[in-house]
């Protein structure tokens, strides 16, 4: 990871300055190879090498740094520079001015260097590199500035710069807004002409299958009429149910029959016949239980009809006479024959032959 080192302005002044050429030049380049703890991992051949100076040149300067300077300005360890460390040398001072700097400063600085990029940019024959006086002097990725600067080298440099760049992108777009006094209308979108949506093809609803005697005679219990549709929780109820159904004893449906007359608020019944189905050996035990605690209740009861003789004529009937029964011809349970019809519809066809006077039930043993 490339590491910097921030240089003040106060080294031109400090005895360091005063030495030879070679030797600020080492100090220089160890300030630049010095990593976050002050550190540097580094040979006297290999930093000569760096510094692109003599070996000679470079033990002496490292000396130098080694030994006590009563010129200091830091008092601490005797002014010395530097102090050895496995693989190197670590700068005893560096903490102290990598902490200097606060934060404000930081601010600050990059606040003036946006200034003085925007008045570069602002002119085209003007070269961006190099700027006189108090400018800066970029080389590669490293940031030198002569003065009231600084020597950072690394890739926070590169950084600042990115981040220069970005307050500029910032700076500029908030001009533009606020030149006129308020912001900018954005640009007219051209409306893309609408495709209207295809409704989608609904798919033909699926025939409700043919009600059998046993769905029709557990419908009789709910006063349903055979015409009315059932939902789909009773077709499912249906078909999940039909063994224990078709199972049932004739006495435990006159059982269900007598029970579901009742009035609910006394039997507690079900509601729905979809319920009904899905318990309905439950319900024929609560009916039982029922009918044993209230013998009367089962008297009083209207006792259904042993046998309903079949008239002769009665499909006849229904054709002419009720042509939209479910019995009728063409009707989904018209092949259904006497016994299988529900004992009620038998009951309500009995009666309206009855009344329509269409044939005498009295003489037909």
């Amino acid at each position: 990871m490339p590491n910097y080192t921030k240089l003040f302005d106060s080294i031109i002044t400090s005895t360091i300055w005063s030495e030879a050429n070679e030797t600020r030049i080492v100090w220089i380049t160890m300030l630049a190879l010095a990593d976050q703890h002050g550190e540097v991992h580094a040979s006297i051949p290999g930093l000569a090498r760096v510094a692109n100076v003599p070996i000679e040149c470079c033990e002496e300067a490292v000396n130098k740094f080694l030994a006590p300077d009563k010129y200091s300005r830091t008092p601490d360890q005797e002014g010395r520079r530097i102090g050895v460390i496995a693989g190197g040398w670590e700068l005893l001072n560096h903490a102290k001015y990598r902490n200097m700097a606060s934060r404000e400063d930081a601010k600050a600085a990059n606040a003036e260097r946006v200034k003085r990029y925007r008045v570069r940019n602002a002119l085209p024959n003007q070269s961006p590199d190099v700027t006189v006086g108090n400018g800066d002097v970029t080389v590669g990725n490293a940031h030198v500035m002569v003065g009231n600067g600084d020597v950072m080298v690394g890739v926070h440099i590169a950084d600042t710069d990115r981040k220069a760049d970005n307050a500029d992108s910032e700076a500029s777009k908030t001009e533009r807004k606020t030149s006129a006094g308020s912001p900018l209308p954005p640009p007219p979108v051209e409306a893309s002409p609408s495709i209207p949506k295809q409704p989608k093809p609904q798919k033909p609803d699926k025939p409700d299958p043919a009600k059998g005697p046993l769905q029709l005679r557990a419908e009789a219990l709910f006063n349903r009429r055979p015409a009315t549709p059932s939902t789909k929780n009773e077709l499912t109820a249906f078909r999940h149910s039909k063994a224990v159904i078709s199972a049932t004893p004739e006495e435990d449906w006159v059982l269900l029959e007598h029970f579901y007359k009742l009035p609910q608020e006394q039997t507690f019944s079900r509601h729905h016949l979809a319920a009904l189905v899905n318990n309905w050996n439950g319900e024929i035990d609560k009916a039982r239980s029922w009918f044993k605690q209230n013998p009367s209740s089962y008297q009083s009861a209207p006792k259904p009809l042993t046998s309903l003789p079949e008239p002769a004529n009665w499909r006849e009937f229904i054709a002419s006479d009720m042509p939209t029964c479910p019995y009728a011809p063409g009707m989904p349970n018209a092949a259904l024959s006497w016994p299988e019809i529900p004992r009620d519809h038998r009951e309500s066809l009995i009666s309206s032959m009855n009344r329509s006077k269409a044939t005498n039930f009295a003489s037909i043993a």
